[in-house]
């Protein structure tokens, strides 16, 4: 199976729906660029953003005045509170009590990290023999992941 075909095969389980925990009526403004691998919603991708920019864990509240800075109509802190409590049982974010709630912070680097993840757990082996496949038929990209298989992290 080529690397195209499994892009293939993911585009089409998103485009079912498959990993759509937001109604985007609701939460899709329209401002909000995905960052091209569709593995987050907009406001999925809008909270991310902000918890990798602030390197810190942020409570609920936080999150959502970072959003709602020069938004009209403002989001609901529970539109966000959900939102995140859903980051977190897909374990993007990892929460821990702070007083009464929560503070999360981003438990992947990226949305990179998402895409891997979320590869590995659908496809496996196949995944990791398949890009083997193609590090061996492009020397460039075989070159590169040796350098980063001997580089620390």
């Amino acid at each position: 199976m080529s690397w195209q075909t499994v892009r293939k095969l993911l585009d089409a389980e998103l485009r079912r729906g498959r990993r759509l925990y937001y109604d985007a009526g609701v939460v899709d403004n329209g401002v909000v660029p995905t960052t091209g691998g569709g593995y987050l919603g907009p406001l999925e991708t809008e909270v991310m953003q902000a918890l990798w920019a602030a390197k810190e864990p942020l409570a609920v509240r936080a999150v959502l005045e970072r959003l709602n800075r020069g938004r009209r109509p403002p989001l609901a802190y529970t539109t966000v509170m959900t939102v995140m409590a859903r980051l977190a049982e897909k374990d993007i974010l990892r929460r821990h009590r702070a007083g009464r709630g929560y503070e999360y912070e981003a438990a992947v680097p990226d949305e990179a990290a998402i895409a891997v993840r979320e590869l590995m757990r659908d496809y496996g082996d196949a995944a990791v023999t398949q890009f083997v496949d193609e590090a061996r038929a492009n020397p460039r990209l075989r070159r590169r992941l040796e350098r980063l298989l001997r580089e620390k992290r």
